[in-house]
């Protein structure tokens, strides 16, 4: 009988309540109807062994629920993320506990933006403590005041790892997928990382940020990209016209490819970092995701720069 009472929440609460009333009937009439209850049910120890012992384990079962809830719905912490020129919004949430937290940082400015700009996650994995850059969008309005589109951009970001560094100075390792993608005067969109590789030989992550391949099989896809010369007129390119190219030239992709960042190159970005005023909340900050678990966005991985 218990088992199946604990298997069930909405059963636990009826029989918790069920419970509770038997026992105040119990105690009430203990003196004055000593023989029965007041349904006519005569009285004897394993009656009230039953009882008792269900209203343990419903109260049990309840308070464990209650803990669960707590642990799921953590407080949220708003801050402010402030750089040498901007100022962010930040929301800081912790999933999990003790060995298995995760920490996620949504940076941008929900008054303004439905949407946060950046998005940090912390996770300890093997031993080590990993910095993994899961979004990063621009908009004008991310900031607290206009956010300039490329000098903004990395500011941003250089900021936001900067600030989750020294909250986290544990970090050994800092993780990026380049999925970002640059934006034609068709409208049309092509990946950044290969437009930069054979106009500038260096992807943005690289050039602002110190970024390295992942693995050595990057690694040796970019030398190629490195030896190819050619002239690109970014006046008349469509999508298809760059996919062309790069099978012309024998190229791979590498959008979508792992990077890293050396803890090392951090100390060499020019702006500053840092978190103030830790509030917590109860409730959402305004972000579109709030109701969102890690998992759903932990793989979403863009930017456009």
């Amino acid at each position: 009988m218990f088992e199946v009472v604990l298997k069930f929440p909405i059963l636990t609460e009826v029989v918790f309540i069920i419970g509770v009333v038997e026992v105040v009937i119990l105690v009430s009439f203990h003196f004055s109807l000593p023989s029965q209850n007041t349904l006519g049910i005569f009285r004897n120890p394993l009656h009230d062994y039953i009882v008792c012992s269900v209203l343990f384990l419903c109260g049990k079962r309840f308070f464990e629920s209650e803990s669960r809830m707590k642990k799921k719905f953590n407080p949220v912490h708003i801050m402010y993320l402030q750089t040498k020129n901007h100022k962010f919004y930040v929301k800081y949430e912790v999933f999990g506990e003790h060995t298995n937290e995760m920490y996620f940082y949504s940076i941008g400015n929900p008054k303004l933006k439905p949407k946060p700009c950046v998005v940090i996650s912390v996770v300890q994995m093997n031993g080590k403590w990993i910095m993994a850059i899961q979004e990063l969008e621009y908009y004008s309005t991310c900031s607290s005041r206009t956010l300039e589109r490329k000098t903004g951009t990395i500011e941003m970001l250089q900021g936001s790892i900067k600030a989750v560094l020294k909250r986290h100075p544990n970090i050994s390792v800092i993780e990026l997928n380049d999925k970002s993608f640059f934006t034609l005067q068709n409208g049309d969109h092509i990946p950044l990382p290969e437009y930069r590789l054979l106009t500038k030989k260096k992807t943005w992550y690289e050039e602002h940020f110190g970024a390295i391949p992942a693995y050595e099989g990057l690694e040796r896809i970019l030398e190629s990209y490195k030896n190819v010369n050619t002239n690109i007129d970014v006046s008349t390119l469509t999508r298809n016209k760059f996919k062309k190219l790069l099978i012309q030239l024998h190229l791979r992709e590498v959008s979508g490819n792992g990077w890293m960042i050396p803890i090392k190159e951090v100390d060499s970005y020019q702006t500053r970092g840092v978190f103030k005023t830790d509030k917590v909340v109860d409730g959402g900050s305004g972000w579109i995701f709030d109701k969102m678990t890690p998992i759903d966005h932990i793989f979403r991985i863009y930017g456009n720069t």
